[in-house]
This record gives structure tokens, sequence and C-alpha cells, in this order.
């Protein structure tokens, strides 16, 4: 067999040659075939982002200011509400001895990043926050000079949409179901019973007397025991003590399914609150990727959702309280089983299944900054490793609370929600 048919043999029988020097195969062969596939684009000088061709990156808004000859430059999507503000510092050429530092309005200081060129640092603006402008001072020394300047940072309005939620609850109308963890401004909350749950005791209600009563052989046909007592009431005193002993067996067991439940509850809340707590290096690169292979929002950014909590009364719905909660997530359509990816650099602090979030992934990227990923079919990354963006690092899914098939990616810094999809817009270099 002539030498170029051995070669072409060899690439139908090994096609993973091809690809054994490609730094993005192992992304390309961990999906399905029928999936979309993302690829690498750039993002000003440096950035990189990992993207699917259906998602547009929009260029960010700039601002400059100056300081005893140095320069910084703030960078966002809309320097709106919600947005992640990304600052520069460049260090001056040939100048020894160069320092920078930034303060909040408070005088708390910022952790700065400090780099070959400057320094750099994430900033979040909350989705609810009501000032009109970021005040920071800024404080350096360059050489044998110092300077301090205040620098202020305009701060766009934005609406974001309103939804209603319909949860029926049965045992514990006060404890509504609340999405925690990230899911929604409340951090704090219990499930209430099942709707199979609540169908399964509208359907089969515990027998009242009058019904006992009425139960059983008919009078006419009973026998007289030795003291010439009806056997049918000792029939139905029988039951009735062993109705009474079921029902207190079932109403423990309900209470000690409660109190299980409340403590799996404080458990995962401490879990949250101590990883959120983790003051770590600074992992982000110029590498971000977005977190699904397609781009379909099924439910945006800070989406406020009216919860209106309802059971039923005699066959009657009566609502038993409403809330209005913050959506601190977007929402990202997938069929179960497709890619998660890591949206930065960094090293996983948490891989478990959690009551409300599912199997949820949190993503520790330094200086406070934590990327969450809820509701996922599979987890493919342990507590400890560390990953780069476009790793995968699970499966769509629908665990949790959750309504259907899907992704709820966040992000937060230093404890403030902000739109992760923002981040895709910032310029961001080593």
């Amino acid at each position: 067999m002539p030498r170029h048919l051995y070669f072409f043999l060899l690439l139908a029988l090994f096609p993973g040659l091809l690809l054994g020097n490609d730094p993005d195969s192992s992304h390309k062969l961990s999906q399905p075939g029928s999936e979309k596939k993302n690829s690498w684009r750039k993002l000003g000088q440096s950035t990189r982002i990992f993207a699917p061709d259906d998602f547009s990156i929009e260029e960010p808004e700039q601002l400059t200011f100056k300081l005893e000859g140095v320069r910084m430059d703030a960078y966002s999507r809309d320097f709106a509400q919600g947005d992640v503000v990304y600052i520069e510092i460049l260090r001056p050429a040939k100048v020894h001895g160069f320092y920078s530092y930034l303060y909040d309005k408070d005088g708390k200081p910022l952790p700065l990043t400090r780099t070959n060129w400057g320094y750099r640092i994430l900033l979040p603006i909350g989705a609810q926050d009501e000032r009109e402008k970021i005040e920071l001072t800024w404080k350096q020394s360059v050489g044998d000079r110092f300077g301090q300047a205040r620098i202020e940072i305009p701060i766009n309005e934005k609406s974001f949409p309103q939804t209603r939620w319909y949860n029926r609850v049965s045992f514990f109308p006060d404890l509504a179901p609340r999405e925690v963890g990230g899911e929604e401004t409340s951090d704090s909350g219990a499930e209430s019973a099942s709707e199979d749950e609540v169908q399964s005791l509208e359907q089969n209600p515990s027998p009242t007397e009058d019904q006992m009563a009425s139960s059983g052989p008919e009078a006419e046909n009973t026998e007289l025991d030795a003291h010439g007592s009806p056997a049918q009431e000792k029939t139905l005193m029988a039951q009735k003590q062993e109705s009474e002993e079921e029902g207190l067996a079932a109403e423990e067991e309900s209470e000690e399914k409660l109190s299980n439940f409340m403590k799996k509850i404080t458990l995962e809340k401490s879990l949250r609150s101590q990883v959120f707590e983790r003051k770590g290096n600074d992992l982000i690169t110029s590498r971000l990727s977005h977190p699904r292979n397609m781009h379909y929002i099924t439910s945006q950014c800070f989406t406020s959702r009216l919860k209106i909590s309802y059971k039923y009364v005699n066959g009657q719905k009566v609502e038993v309280g409403r809330r209005v909660v913050m959506h601190n997530g977007v929402d990202l359509r997938g069929r179960p089983g497709t890619p998660v990816y890591a949206i930065a650099d960094g090293q996983v602090v948490l891989a478990r299944s959690m009551h409300f979030e599912g199997n949820f992934t949190i993503i520790d990227h330094g200086l406070g900054i934590f990327s969450g990923y809820m509701h996922q079919s599979n987890l493919k990354v342990q507590v400890g490793q560390y990953v780069q963006a476009g790793e995968r690092i699970g499966d769509v899914g629908n665990t949790g609370y959750s309504t259907g098939p899907h992704l709820h990616l966040a992000l937060w810094i230093r404890g403030v929600p902000v739109d992760p999809l923002s981040l895709y817009s910032l310029p961001i270099r080593e």
C-alpha cells in the first residue's frame, strides 16, 4: 500500500493525533458532537475570551484620570448599576519607587494588585447602589514626588425587569422557599412541603371521629360482649386510640423532618459564609470564558421577582404572603449534560450538593471575587483544585430549587453581587 494511503488511514483511525497539540482540544472533545463549540476571541490588546459565536462581546466605556504624570484608566460595560468596573494605574517609564494606593469614600484601603506595568483592581457597582458616583481617593509616590487626588466615577441608573412567581405552601407559609447562596437578596429560609406532599395530605386527610363512627358494621348486626356493650363500640374505641397514636407519631416524624431540614439549611449557610470569608491572592489572568457553549438568557441578572405564596382552603386558593426579591445572577439555558465552563482562573472552594442551589460550585478568583455555578447535573472538579478560564467544571442540570434545566451563574466582588456578563467587556491583563 502506498505511504500516503497509510497516512490517511492513520488520520481516520486516530483523529486525536491532530488535536494533541491544540490547547483548546479538551473543550472540543468534551462536548457532544451536536453541540456548538466555543472559540477564543480577543478583546483589547491582551484579553482573550472563550465564547460561543452567538455571544456578542461589547466594547467597554473608558474614563481616564491623571495624577503627577501617572494615568489611571477605568473601564466598564456601561458604568451602570450591577456592572463591574476595571481600573488600571499605569507605571511611568523609567521611574523607580512608584507606589499607588486607592481608598474608598470612608478611607478604607482597596486591594490593588501590583503588576510589572502598574496596578489593577476590579470594583463592583451594586444593582441597588443609590450613589450617583463612586468616590475614590488616589494616593501615590513617583520617585520623590507625592500626590493625592479625588476620583469620581459616575454611576448610571439602570432599570431591571420584574416577574411574578407563585409558590404553593401548606405547613409553613411563613417559611416559603427562598433561593439562597446568592440566587436572591434573601440569604436564608426554608422550603415548605412539596406539591406531592400537599396533594397527598389533601387527598388522604386524617379521619374525623364522625367518619370513624360511621364506619364499621351496622348496629343491628353487632354482638354484645360479656358486659352488654356493643362490640362495635369497643372496635371504634380501639380504632380511635390507634388513630391518635398514628397521628402523634406522624406529628413527631414531621417535627423531626423539619428539625433535620433546618439543621441542613443552617449547615449549608455556614459553609457558604466560610467560603466568602476567604481572602485569597489575585488569580485572575487575561483569560476569560463564557460559562456555556451557547448564549440564551432565560432570566436576566437582577430581575425583580414578586413572590406570591398561597395555599388551598376548602378548595379555594388563598394568598398567605408576598415579598419582592432580586435574582442575583443570570440564568442560561442548556440541555442536561452539556458543559459548564469556569469563567476565569481560580481555585475551587466548594463543590457539593446543596438544597436550594443543587450541585453547586464556587470558584475563588482572589481578593474577595467569587463565581458560583448552580443546578448542575454533574460536578467535575474538587475542592482545592485550580482551574483555568474555559475549563469544563460540570454539566448543566436541574438540581436543587429549579424549575427546569439551566445554569444559574453568579459573581460576587467582596460581597456585592454583580452581573457576570459585564465581565466580558473588560480588557483585563496580567
